[in-house]
């Protein structure tokens, strides 16, 4: 094994072994609720959009959507060229506490949560806002590791991506707005 695997397994241990047990009923349903919310969230931003079209503009609708939809994209594209297992396929020793797929990185979840926080900063205009979102967002990415289905670096990963296209886009954006603003 590798020093990164080693420090992904490791760490995994010691945050398992360090869990507190009364937590773990409400880190399953915060991972269960991810995919939920996360579909609640693109359809009241949606509706939001169609039915009060003064609230979102354009660019931010799409800039959300865009950000969305590729996070996912490149997911489910990942989770299959890599096809890394589970930690507690290949480590009986990490308990398995969520009924998961068989890939694990990078990690869904994760990347979800972390494109609805990023997009949520398309949407609403008072930055202070976003704050729970970003709370979700984390606290969804130490629920995928404490229940054993992720590593560090797989959720580590999915936060990279998530950020990375979030400044591809807020920057593409900056470049359209000034664009217009030319002419």
């Amino acid at each position: 094994m590798t020093a990164l695997s080693n420090f992904d397994l490791e760490f995994l241990q010691w945050l398992q072994s360090h869990r507190i047990e009364a937590f773990d009923s409400f880190f399953h349903a915060l991972s269960s609720s991810t995919t939920m919310l996360a579909i609640l969230g693109v359809l009241v931003i949606s509706a939001i959009y169609f039915f009060k079209k003064d609230s979102i503009s354009k660019i931010d609708f799409v800039s959300f959507w865009v950000l969305f939809a590729t996070s996912l994209s490149i997911n489910a594209v990942l989770k299959f060229l890599v096809a890394r297992p589970r930690p507690f396929v290949t480590h009986p020793e990490i308990l398995k506490m969520y009924d998961a797929g068989p890939y694990s990185f990078p990690s869904g979840h994760t990347i979800t949560a972390f494109a609805i926080a990023f997009g949520i900063l398309f949407i609403i205009k008072q930055r202070m806002y976003a704050i729970p979102f970003f709370i979700w967002a984390i606290l969804v990415t130490y629920s995928r590791m404490v229940l054993g289905s992720h590593y560090l670096t797989d959720v580590t990963a999915s936060i990279v991506i998530a950020s990375v296209l979030f400044a591809v886009i807020l920057n593409k954006r900056k470049q359209t707005k000034n664009a217009a603003e030319a002419f």
